[in-house]
């Protein structure tokens, strides 16, 4: 089996970012960043991904992004084993509690998923090989079609959702 933790470790950076939901803002300034429960803390090394990570990993839209001081790192940092154009951004840093006063809040935000943040066009661009104004197109394209497809399968897709709430509940029921 596979250890994330016996990684190699890599250069420290001066800097790291951390992005969370805005719900923990308050807990994070008050307490540090925590790892879980494996001991890890994901971070990135660049802010242009910020947008990406927060959608597309942490599924969140309201947005809190954190930068870390590397002299609160006192665990090994390593390179996130992720498979996407962004992988070469992401690290893992091995520790149980990085210190507030090692963490400062950046900013909040709200990402607007119906307009492109500059790096899913450049996704779009270096992946397809296409010009930025197509990558534009591209964007808008497959956004109006997931509305559209989420519009016609929303009814049935909360069906589905109720119904197998319903089943674990009667399984929860069963299991005591």
């Amino acid at each position: 089996m596979y250890d994330i933790n016996s990684e190699k470790a890599v250069r420290k950076r001066r800097f790291y970012y951390h992005v969370t939901s805005t719900r923990n803002i308050d807990k994070i300034k008050k307490s540090g960043l925590k790892a879980n429960k494996e001991g890890h803390i994901f971070v990135f090394t660049d802010q242009r991904i910020t947008e990406d990570v927060a959608a597309n990993q942490c599924f969140i839209n309201k947005v809190a992004l954190f930068v870390i001081d590397s002299r609160g790192i006192t665990g090994k940092v390593i390179r996130d084993q992720v498979g996407e154009l962004a992988a070469p951004f992401h690290r893992i840093i091995i520790q149980d509690k990085i210190s507030k006063q090692y963490v400062k809040f950046l900013r909040s935000w709200t990402i607007d998923f119906d307009n492109p943040t500059p790096w899913q066009l450049y996704k779009i661009q270096k992946t397809e090989g296409v010009s930025k104004e197509e990558a534009k197109n591209r964007f808008y394209e497959r956004r109006e079609l997931a509305k559209f497809i989420s519009k016609q399968f929303a009814p049935q897709m909360k069906k589905m959702y109720k119904k197998l709430a319903s089943q674990m509940k009667k399984r929860t029921k069963n299991n005591k």
